[in-house]
């Protein structure tokens, strides 16, 4: 019988670790001291609305087994992130292309 592999703590990277564990045939036990899982990407209800307690996190990546991998758990909104700066009266992204 094999002995169960102990990953200590739920957030982001010990889920995702425990995650791959256990697909590849291992028992694996977490264990977690917060009460959700998730670490600074879970998130609450506050006054009715659910919102991002540790502030909100963006997620991206171009590589598509990462793609295909978080897509197991949960439904990923779009989101395009633009900065721009004003220089000398002319707006200009940021990083500059």
């Amino acid at each position: 019988m094999k002995e169960p592999i102990i990953v200590v703590g739920a957030g982001l990277t010990g889920a995702t670790v425990a995650r791959e564990l256990a697909d590849s045939g291992s028992i694996v036990e977490v264990f977690e001291s917060d009460s959700v899982v998730g670490g600074n990407c879970k998130e609450g209800v506050v006054l009715g609305r659910q919102l991002h307690l540790h502030g909100p996190h963006l997620f991206h990546t171009n590589d598509e087994g990462i793609w295909d991998f978080v897509q197991r758990f949960g439904t990923w909104r779009s989101y395009e992130h633009r900065v721009v700066a004003e220089v000398d009266e002319l707006f200009v992204p940021l990083p500059s292309t």
